[in-house]
């Protein structure tokens, strides 16, 4: 192996005029590096392989299902603002004396949401209206609300 290291980091010009000299060394690190090639891998190179594969690869499974989950809880938040914002929007388009409860119910077309609309009057001829949204999420139950104030002047 050393005159393997000799042959290969020396100029052109001196591996030549080595191995005018020397035959039968250059014979010998011929055979030694044919039997270096054609050895293959040991068991112990091939286990290390698979360890650093598979390792690598639980790792990148797991950053990928944990984007996904993220980005499924990103949804449905995004679909709750939504449906409480559409739903603030119609009670804007009703009359005042139109605004009223409504009881916690499930949201049409979008079977895992449910809303619900709560009017308080904290003061004469001032609606303070509340519409929250509700979904499950890990056997949680998540909520988003919007508050708005309604007047009758």
């Amino acid at each position: 192996m050393v005159l393997l290291d000799v042959l290969i980091s020396t100029p052109s010009s001196s591996r030549l005029a080595y191995s005018q000299n020397s035959d039968f060394r250059l014979f010998t690190v011929k055979a030694a590096l044919k039997k270096v090639i054609s050895r293959g891998f040991t068991l112990l190179e091939v286990l290390l392989a698979v360890v650093l594969f598979t390792t690598s690869f639980t790792v990148i499974a797991g950053a990928i299902s944990a984007g996904l989950s993220v980005g499924g809880d990103n949804e449905n938040s995004l679909i709750g603002a939504n449906l409480a914002s559409e739903k603030m929007e119609t009670l804007k388009r009703t009359s005042y004396a139109g605004i009223a409860n409504e009881t916690k119910a499930a949201v049409s077309g979008f079977s895992p949401f449910q809303r619900e609309v709560i009017v308080t009057t904290p003061v004469a001829n001032l609606k303070q209206t509340t519409v929250t949204v509700y979904w499950n999420h890990k056997d949680a139950e998540i909520s988003y609300s919007l508050v708005t104030y309604f007047s009758n002047i």
